[in-house]
């Protein structure tokens, strides 16, 4: 097979990528493919780098997982041999191959921790790139394995290291390695806390700092000849300088790592890095309360979708926080925004977090209203929000509730407008908090109380179910709150009619017509007098029309005779003419109409 391959460096990788994809295409083909890697691994010295990492590409996707007699460790040394390349691309292969094994099952060796921690510092950039995933996953296969720490004199976990090393990649040059290692942060959940904490500090901690044993102090000076008696100027100078990298048990540049990640000029860090600090606060809440302020501080990033994805790391946290006046400030402030996004995902965060004081409370309302004010179309927003602040702080609403609902101690309170947004956002605010706290509920005006049970018809998904307000039945004030009882009022018409006998053709037109909309409203209000206001209200018409009708055909009202255009109305009309036409005179039509009036009367009269 090797004698057939062309002298042309470029057809034999083509060639070679032709036979990689046949060896993928039988998989069950054991013969065939370690025939295939022979092939690879007798190119493995070509000069044309193409041929050479396309025999590593060979090697690590046809080479057999389960072959005993050392074949798996030859593998592995083979490509660590590799990834000390002269050519940038060939090492790049040799890395991206051993990831390759990784998926494919195989147990990688700590021996290519070492080289993975090495390349870390190569020039190419996609040499280092694929150094930090490999660092990444053997992290994740040894977390627990003990490694030297950088002064070389105590010993560290593995995942420890590898999270420090992959912390020093965010000073990368390279902005695609920056955002690599930003991204594989977040899932290092087994990091210790000390090395947490330290991503968030650019400045090395005391705790971060390898401290000398008291022997050790005391071994140093007896072996530096003699002690310091003062009397000699310097006698107590160091004999030597001693180097801050030297005492510390993480690598300089992975101080303050998440700092510097948040702090990029490429949103494209700046996004990987806000997603790994919420995983990782999710997962440790004393993390958690130590990175609140870095997250709060990108809500105020250019980038609309870095804010968005802070705003959706605090939700996704907002579990293990609580906000404090200052940083609440700051939240607050971004509910200006003019993306409507923005400002939705803002009130999911107020909705979902925990504010620390009454104080936090009154300024989120305060914030909420001159928000609907200035965006009015966000009102269910709004209203949703009222009500998640409401339910998580009862004990912190309670204070507040005679300053939101106006109520003084001894004076009577104007009844607010119920056309008011910002009025009905206070009120699902307070309902809301009520169900927890019910020593509110005493607090409540009568029309407050009144509003409740309106509120809660209008709106059941926002106002809860309050037991103590079911049986309250709150008295309205005597002169302008009672309302007539529908049947009196409908015997107060009959006697009004009577009365209209003795008034002239013109106000007694009037005043039927004013009648006939008073019993259209008790069809409304009252459903067991609706059918006798209707019928008593179908006799007016025809009455009305009736007169106008005899009026007309005696010269009084001339051609300013029209009839209404409703449907009630022409029914009536077609049955008055039909009827004209068959009675012998209207006159003895006006006198029937009048019999079915008083029979009509009497049974009303009875009913009530």
């Amino acid at each position: 097979m090797l004698k057939l391959l062309p002298a042309s460096q470029k057809a034999v990788s083509q060639i070679l990528g032709t036979l990689l994809i046949i060896g993928n295409m039988s998989p069950t083909d054991s013969k065939l493919r370690q025939q295939l890697v022979g092939v690879a691994e007798q190119r493995l010295n070509d000069q044309e780098h193409l041929v050479r990492s396309t025999c590593i590409q060979m090697i690590a996707d046809l080479c057999p997982l389960n072959e005993v007699g050392g074949r798996t460790s030859d593998v592995q040394k083979l490509l660590g041999d590799l990834s000390q390349d002269q050519d940038p691309r060939v090492r790049t292969s040799a890395f991206l191959a051993m990831l390759n094994l990784h998926q494919r099952g195989m147990q990688l060796n700590m021996e290519v921790y070492e080289r993975a921690c090495h390349a870390l510092s190569d020039d190419y950039e996609h040499v280092r790139l694929a150094a930090v995933k490999l660092v990444w996953v053997i992290s994740h296969v040894y977390p627990e394995w003990p490694v030297a720490a950088p002064d070389k004199k105590e010993e560290i976990r593995l995942v420890d290291d590898g999270f420090a090393k992959i912390c020093n990649a965010l000073n990368d040059i390279s902005m695609k390695v920056r955002a690599e290692a930003a991204g594989l942060l977040g899932s290092l959940h087994q990091v210790s806390t000390k090395f947490l904490e330290q991503t968030l500090d650019k400045k090395l901690m005391s705790n971060m700092r390898r401290k000398a044993a008291a022997h050790e102090r005391q071994k140093e000076q007896f072996e530096s000849g003699e002690w310091a008696s003062g009397n000699k100027w310097a006698s107590d100078a160091p004999q030597e300088l001693l180097n801050a990298e030297s005492m510390s048990i993480i690598n300089g540049g992975a101080c303050g790592a998440f700092v510097h990640g948040l702090e990029d000029e490429f949103l494209e860090v700046r996004m990987a890095a806000v997603d790994s600090l919420c995983e990782l606060a999710f997962q440790n809440p004393d993390f958690a309360l130590k990175s609140l302020d870095f997250l709060v501080d990108m809500l105020n990033d250019e980038v609309e979708d870095v804010r968005v994805n802070a705003i959706d790391s605090l939700c996704k946290m907002s579990t293990h926080i609580v906000l404090r006046e200052d940083q609440l400030e700051t939240v607050l402030a971004v509910l200006e925004d003019f993306a409507s996004e923005i400002r939705e995902g803002l009130r999911r965060l107020l909705g979902a977090s925990r504010l620390g004081t009454s104080a936090c409370v009154m300024m989120c309302i305060h914030h909420l209203l001159a928000n609907l004010t200035r965006y009015p179309q966000d009102h269910l927003s709004v209203w949703q929000c009222m009500q998640k602040i409401g339910k998580n702080h009862s004990s912190l609403v309670l204070p507040l509730v005679p300053e939101l609902l106006t109520s003084h101690p001894y004076f009577d309170s104007t009844e607010p407008n119920m056309d008011d947004p910002a009025y009905i956002s206070t009120l699902i605010l307070v309902f809301n908090a009520a169900i927890s706290c019910p020593t509110m509920i005493p607090i409540f005006h009568d029309f407050t109380v009144n509003h409740y049970f309106y509120l809660r018809d209008s709106f059941p998904d926002l106002i809860p179910q309050i037991s103590q307000l079911s049986g309250r039945k709150t008295m309205t004030q005597a002169s302008t709150r009672q309302t007539l009882d529908a049947a009196v009022f409908l015997q107060q018409t009959f006697e009004r009619l009577a009365a209209y006998n003795n008034t002239d053709a013109c106000a007694r037109r009037s005043l039927l017509e004013l009648t006939i909309k008073d019993l259209q409203r008790i069809k409304e209000v009252d459903v067991k007098l609706s059918a006798k206001a209707q019928a008593l209200s179908l006799y007016i018409e025809a009455q009305l029309l009736l007169q106008k009708a005899l009026f007309s055909q005696q010269g009084v009202e001339g051609s300013d005779f029209t009839l209404q255009q409703n449907a009630t109305t022409s029914s009536l009309t077609e049955r008055v003419s039909y009827a004209s036409q068959t009675l012998p005179s209207l006159t003895v039509l006006y006198k029937s109409l009048t019999n079915l009036y008083f029979t009509l009367r009497k049974e009303i009269v009875k009913g009530i």
